[in-house]
């Protein structure tokens, strides 16, 4: 999600932003099909997010997981139309990596891809969240449209039927 009323979703890019909690912020969220391939009531042993993230405005950058709540398409989901609304994301924080330079940053999402699997928590995705201090903190990551394919995001999903 980008400007509040646009909805970027088809772009090769997903960006986060942190301006102090301001209306500037600008978060991404990202999905799965992870319940439909991987057997119902399965052991997780590990899952891992992965994005390669092309640039960055600081070196001091950290990006949060949480759990997407609320159900939602690529094609409509906007800033004032979900970002905002209480609820609409898991409020703990699954995962978090320092994203200070260019390259792959990887998260460990073990414990929500199992509570997906298990039905405690609904398979609707990745919120990404700059929970940078201060101003000026934007990243961007390549999304699936991405033209160079091995430069797209994955999920990682090692398990025991």
């Amino acid at each position: 999600m980008s400007d509040k009323d646009t909805q970027t979703g088809t772009e090769d890019y997903l960006r986060t932003r942190s301006r102090n909690g301001g209306p500037e912020n600008i978060t991404s969220m990202i999905a799965f099909d992870v319940t439909n391939g991987v057997p119902s009531g399965a052991n997780i042993l590990n899952a891992t997010l992965e994005l390669y993230m092309y640039s960055t405005k600081k070196s001091s950058d950290v990006l949060d997981i949480h759990g997407v709540l609320l159900s939602w398409s690529e094609g409509g989901v906007t800033w004032s139309s979900y970002g905002w609304k209480s609820g609409a994301y898991d409020s703990a924080v699954e995962a978090s990596t320092a994203t200070g330079t260019a390259g792959w940053k990887s998260w460990d999402v073990t414990a929500l891809v199992q509570s997906w699997v298990t039905g405690a928590m609904p398979d609707y995705g990745f919120y990404l969240l700059n929970d940078s201090a201060g101003g000026g903190h934007d990243d961007w990551y390549y999304s699936r449209e991405y033209v160079t394919s091995n430069l797209r995001p994955y999920l990682e999903v090692t398990f025991v039927p």
